[in-house]
């Protein structure tokens, strides 16, 4: 034992002097009033008289912590002496982590009032109920985190004795042993001990005594700490915490390592981490869609070994609000951190990259010309994303989340809804971080919109409401003016040659386009909806019976009524109802494709 007694000089109340080492020591005696801020005073806990609050299980008051000794360390029974005893003593060296143990029922601690304070009892063999073993028992204390300087007050009977003060590591590891003496009640000692260089090491604390009358402890006072915990560090470190998919586009590579802090030695080359992300992204409607799933959780990295984000799925594009977390058993203790406020945004592309996608990907459909298609495609992206813009951020080069409407719309294409992808943010990710995915899904979507338009003329044939609003409406009024009536449901197919604003109109092209914003509203003819054969309402297209022409075409015309594209009409803007875009056929025409003005 480093045995190193301290004689103090004595006021009528308190021991408050010292006397400093000659040389240098692990552990230097200093002023008690030197010590802090921290403090535990024990006036959190019940305040009851002998024997005190019993307590069999770890105490924490303030933010400190106490039990008897820590586990490791070896109790043994000194045997009474004269007016007191028997007397707990500790030795060995605690395990590693640095963790209490309290000691069996009722000969571990006790609060009591004392002087006229709450003050700390070890009990010893006897325990606290028996007047020669309140005050005989071992105390240990472990700190939050590694401090460099402690100190605490002692209060004696009627004797004064030693106290042996046992300083350690959070591996245990003892840094050193120090004797000092009590004085006899009523006065008290005071004693502070800093840690040689100021280094932040003393983990935890044990004292045993030998004080006949047995001894109390209060206002522990410690020194300044920083909590221990892990602290991840990227690597490499983005650029204002946002990783970046870049417009090829090529998702990032995202890395990090963890590093145990604030604990001495540090343990962070043995220590074990569990990572675990979250990946976030906001619909335009609020609620947040998480990617976590779709990511590989609970990777463990010993040591300074690198931790890389990956994903369960083949090769996807995923990105939004990131958050790392990692988590570790260090001294016997549970520590987490996370690292919040990163992103992952995506970056546009030039837009000439996603005009030769739409080149690469459109073909001819249902008899409308792939050049024409090509042209229509580029024009919508720009009605849709004001400027073929996947991101919100300027074309050609912006990096930001993807464009999200009020209505869940994703992208270049403001994809919401298709049949092979109802819902983008579950059924085609891919559409919100890869910009050729929504260019291949906006395909898609305006060839759905063309197949529907193509079928409209068929719904009509096949109406009867159609057939009755020729037989009873149209036909009175030709026959009042000498016309043949009209025997036939006219619908012809919808002309397809021309690029969007031709004259005449390329219809099955245009109507397209209309079903790309929505075909809102219900087919009205003469003020009634019209169904379908299965007695559903037709939707409102941008075309739709002429009836004025209808009414006046000649004789000689209504044989070809099936053929005349002359029987439809565009629907007017004042004719629609207020859901989507009354001009959006219109505004579409008049985008450029390349989104120049």
């Amino acid at each position: 034992m480093n045995k190193r007694i301290r004689e103090t000089g004595i006021t009528a109340l308190a021991i408050i002097g010292f006397v400093a080492p000659t040389v240098a020591q692990p552990i230097n005696l200093v002023p008690y009033d030197s010590i802090g801020p921290n403090r535990v005073d024990f006036e959190d806990v019940p305040a009851l008289p002998f024997p005190g609050f019993i307590i069999d299980g770890i105490l924490v008051s303030g933010n400190a912590s106490f039990a008897e000794r820590f586990v490791g360390q070896t109790l043994t029974i000194e045997p009474p002496i004269s007016l007191g005893g028997p007397f707990d003593v500790l030795s060995g060296a605690p395990t590693d982590p640095l963790t209490l143990q309290p000691g069996d029922p009722g000969r571990n601690l006790s609060v009591a009032i004392r002087f006229p304070d709450n003050e700390l009892v070890g009990c010893g063999d006897l325990g606290c109920s028996n007047g020669d073993g309140f005050g005989e028992g071992a105390v240990a204390v472990r700190f939050p985190a590694p401090v460099s300087e402690v100190g605490f007050i002692i209060s004696s009977g009627n004797s004064g004795g030693e106290a042996v003060v046992q300083f350690f590591r959070t591996d245990g590891t003892g840094i050193d042993t120090i004797t000092v003496t009590t004085v006899p009640f009523p006065l008290s000692s005071r004693h502070g001990f800093m840690r040689e260089g100021g280094v932040r090491d003393i983990a935890g604390v044990s004292v045993h005594n030998s004080d006949p009358a047995g001894v109390t402890y209060d206002d522990f006072v410690f020194g300044e700490f920083s909590e221990k915990g892990i602290e991840i560090l990227l690597d490499p470190a983005p650029a204002n915490d946002r990783y970046v998919i870049d417009a090829t586009p090529t998702m990032p590579s995202i890395s990090a390592r963890a590093q145990v802090v604030n604990v001495t030695p540090d343990p962070t080359p043995m220590t074990t981490f569990t990572w675990t992300v979250n990946l976030t992204i906001d619909k335009g409607t609020g609620e947040e869609v998480s990617f976590d799933e779709e990511i590989e959780q609970g990777v463990v990295t010993v040591g300074e070994e690198l931790f890389t984000l990956e994903f369960t799925t083949r090769r996807p594009f995923r990105g939004g609000k990131l958050k790392l977390t990692v988590e570790a058993e260090v001294d016997g203790a549970t520590l987490a951190t996370e690292r919040e406020g990163l992103t992952i945004e995506g970056t546009n592309p030039d837009r000439s990259e996603i005009q030769n996608t739409i080149d690469a990907v459109a073909t001819a459909f249902q008899g409308l010309a792939e050049v024409d298609i090509e042209d229509v495609l580029k024009r919508i992206g720009c009605q849709e994303s004001s400027g073929q813009r996947q991101f919100d951020a300027s074309a050609n080069g912006g990096i930001a989340f993807p464009l999200i409407s009020r209505d869940n719309g994703v992208g270049i294409f403001q994809i919401t809804s298709t049949r092979r992808c109802p819902d983008p943010f579950v059924d085609c990710r891919d559409a919100l971080f890869h910009w050729p995915t929504n260019v291949r899904e906006g395909k898609r979507a305006y060839e759905e919109k063309v197949a529907f338009a193509r079928s409209y003329p068929v719904q009509l044939l096949a109406s009867p409401d159609y057939g009755a609003f020729i037989r009873d409406i149209i036909n009175p009024d030709r026959e009042a003016v000498r016309l043949r009536p009209i025997r036939t449901r006219p619908a012809p197919r919808f002309t397809t040659i021309g690029p969007i604003g031709s004259a005449p109109p390329n219809q099955l092209l245009e109507d397209a386009v209309r079903g790309y914003n929505g075909f809102a509203g219900q087919l009205t003819l003469d003020g009634k909806v019209i169904m379908d054969a299965r007695g559903r309402p037709i939707l409102l297209h941008e075309f739709i019976p002429d009836e004025d022409f209808l009414r006046t075409v000649s004789d000689r015309d209504v044989p070809t009524l099936q053929t005349n594209p002359n029987v439809w009409r565009r629907v007017l803007p004042a004719e629609r109802p207020a859901l989507g875009n009354p001009n959006y056929v219109k505004d579409v025409t008049s985008q450029s494709p390349q989104c120049t003005p």
